[in-house]
């Protein structure tokens, strides 16, 4: 847990860099974080002096890092971003703090970690639609709301896994690992 301040006037991008909120990268500045254990990671960029964009990724190689999550609050009239994430223990992760349009100034990254049990939802779905959000970890007892969203000409149908339901969206609560199947029909 903790606070750190830094400034990303004199930063860059690197080549390959990826955008975060769908920001085009410009002058970001990078952390790295492996936890021991499972559980829940928190970040912010509250009382910057900048509107921030906040980034979370999973890898190494700076040209491959899938996106575990971002928070650009302009949107909302906040200028600062915040991240709750479940993550898993020896992990490498990387955090991104990058000024949203270019902006350069002082920013503060606070962050904590709270172990926790993390468990896994697999989504998948037939052709027809698809399913958010996508799959990955969760922590204990967090509800998590999926959505069916159908293609045109076709409809929700039901649920498949441990649960069954023509609920949609559905909302369940993480208590161990879980797969659910979204099907899709034409409409007749």
């Amino acid at each position: 847990q903790g606070t750190v301040k830094a400034d990303n006037a004199a930063a860059t991008s690197e080549f390959g860099e990826p955008s975060s909120a769908s920001q085009v990268a410009g002058k970001s500045v990078w952390w790295h974080y492996r936890p021991d254990a499972d559980g829940l990671l928190a970040l912010s960029t509250e009382a910057s002096s900048i509107d921030a964009v906040l980034g979370l990724y999973l890898g190494s190689c700076v040209t491959n890092l899938p996106l575990v999550a971002s928070s650009d609050n302009a949107d909302a009239g906040v200028a600062s971003g915040r991240i709750r994430q479940a993550v898993r223990a020896l992990e490498t992760y990387r955090i991104l703090v990058d000024g949203r349009l270019g902006r350069s100034g002082m920013f503060n990254l606070s962050f904590s970690f709270t172990p926790m049990s993390v468990f896994r939802l697999s989504v998948s779905n037939t052709a027809g639609g698809s399913v958010a959000p996508r799959s990955g970890p969760y922590v204990r007892n967090e509800r998590v709301m999926i959505v069916a969203a159908p293609e045109s000409n076709y409809q929700f149908d039901s649920w498949d896994g441990p649960i069954i339901s023509r609920e949609n969206p559905l909302t369940i609560v993480m208590t161990n690992d879980a797969a659910l199947f979204a099907k899709f029909r034409p409409y007749p």
